[in-house]
């Protein structure tokens, strides 16, 4: 076996998709053998690619896969692993109870091993669950816990935290914070060559950008955001993005809002995501015509832009999980 030399995100990224479906059977024969060291060492490698490209159903398997081997052989650590993936899975289905379970059997377990570096990373999920759920003061108590336990040399996570921090006053409507926390995160996401950090980050900017109505502003950090996600074949988080474009662009009475809304609304429909309703709801609101119909993509008329904004929050507040977290390595 001859190793391959990945000098970037993007080309990781590449190497996962190409190899998807052998690394998936390869977890599976691993874990019928009962080799679980095998089969949890790569089931972590991979779940945090399924994270990122939001396949479903995989990413599942995956995780049920590494929890039975990693109890089955007493990995405390694997079994916190996998508990942290499910719970991340589970809170962007919106099924927020069983995601703060297995959170919090994660916790425990890191709690129990000392690991104060993961403990760092699960602190962080906690708070994109709560944030999902519009507990946004209770969020940044956890940001703020998982910021005192980050290592100072680890400056990818130093980032996922300040974007965070940014999202939660976002949400409380501290807009000016937001804006400072973000550009701090923008900053630092750029210096470390962190392109999926870059591109939550720019998404959130573009949100605080709209929320302030500065469009213009707003517009190109979400295309920004929009670009390298595309580059990364980060499908939902894609979405997300273009869906937020749409609202932006529907606010100055730009047709090419519909469009936006049409691409997200395609890519949800193809991952399966309920989110898919959310955006079509907004293209029949402009349009006048059935949601279905307007994912095809031509451009349409202008419609009510509170409406749309108010639609663009509600979307933006169930998918901030993909703005927060997900890197391939470094995932709890």
């Amino acid at each position: 076996m001859i190793p391959e030399d990945l000098a970037s995100q993007r080309e990781a990224h590449e190497w996962f998709q190409q190899e998807q479906a052998v690394l998936l059977a390869v977890v599976a024969r691993a874990a019928s053998e009962g080799l679980d060291e095998h089969a949890i060492g790569i089931a972590s490698a991979l779940s945090a690619f399924l994270e990122l490209t939001k396949d479903w159903a995989d990413w599942e398997r995956v995780e049920q896969m590494a929890l039975l081997s990693a109890r089955r052989s007493g990995d405390l650590s694997g079994e916190a692993r996998a508990n942290s993936g499910l719970g991340k899975l589970l809170a962007i289905r919106g099924s927020y109870t069983e995601a703060h379970a297995h959170l919090k059997q994660s916790l425990e377990l890191l709690n129990y091993l000392g690991d104060r570096a993961r403990e760092s990373d699960l602190e962080l999920s906690v708070a994109i669950v709560l944030g999902m759920e519009q507990r946004f003061d209770e969020a940044v108590g956890h940001a703020r816990r998982a910021a005192e336990l980050c290592p100072g040399s680890d400056r990818h996570r130093q980032v996922r935290i300040l974007n965070s921090l940014g999202w939660f006053h976002a949400g409380l409507d501290q807009l000016e914070e937001a804006l400072t926390l973000c550009r701090r995160a923008l900053k630092l996401a750029r210096a470390v060559g962190d392109a999926s950090s870059e591109a939550a980050t720019l998404d959130s900017l573009g949100f605080v950008y709209q929320r302030l109505g500065r469009y213009g502003e707003s517009d190109a950090d979400l295309r920004r955001a929009a670009e390298l996600r595309q580059a990364l074949g980060e499908r939902f988080d894609l979405a997300s993005t273009l869906n937020r474009l749409g609202d932006t662009r529907h606010a100055v009475g730009d047709d090419s809002a519909l469009e936006a809304w049409g691409q997200a609304a395609a890519i949800f429909d193809d991952l399966q995501h309920p989110l898919v309703e959310q955006v079509r709801g907004k293209i029949t609101g402009a349009t006048g015509t059935s949601g279905a119909a307007g994912t095809s993509g031509a451009a349409g008329a202008t419609g009510a832009v509170g409406a749309a904004a108010s639609a663009g929050r509600g979307l933006w507040l169930r998918v901030m999980a993909v703005m927060c977290e997900g890197r391939i390595g470094g995932q709890t």
